[in-house]
């Protein structure tokens, strides 16, 4: 996942730059490193993203269509980056209580007491029965 990232990471910084040369600065690699990007995004995509009859890159309407979807994508991506970091440090999820009604006065409530001061941010769902 992290290879198609850079991939169309390579052709945004293209059509923002206009030039493989900007896209490569901006991405601290190379010229032909950028173009080889492009070549294997367009293999992997089986669309033309560019005419190059003139000998420089002129982005085709596919590029046009796929460009606009970028923002998008890159949001959905650093979302699932946000919500992996969440699950790692223990900030997603929820705690499920269930108990017999003579914990729910004193045993239960100061555990959910305590578990709220470390994860304020997870629901907590209980049911008491007797």
């Amino acid at each position: 996942m992290q290879h198609a990232l850079e991939t169309t990471r390579g052709f945004q910084g293209d059509d923002d730059h206009r030039a493989p040369r900007g896209a490569a600065e901006i991405m601290g690699i190379s010229q032909p490193a950028v173009s080889r990007l492009l070549d294997g995004l367009e293999e992997s995509l089986k669309i033309t993203l560019f005419d190059r009859a003139t000998g420089r890159l002129v982005p085709t309407v596919e590029a046009q269509l796929f460009y606009a979807e970028l923002p998008r994508a890159f949001s959905s991506y650093e979302r699932l980056r946000t919500v992996a970091e969440d699950i790692r440090f223990g900030r997603k999820g929820s705690l499920h209580i269930a108990s017999m009604p003579a914990l729910g006065l004193g045993f239960v409530p100061d555990t959910i007491a305590e578990y709220s001061r470390v994860l304020s941010y997870s629901p907590i769902l209980g049911q008491f029965s007797g």
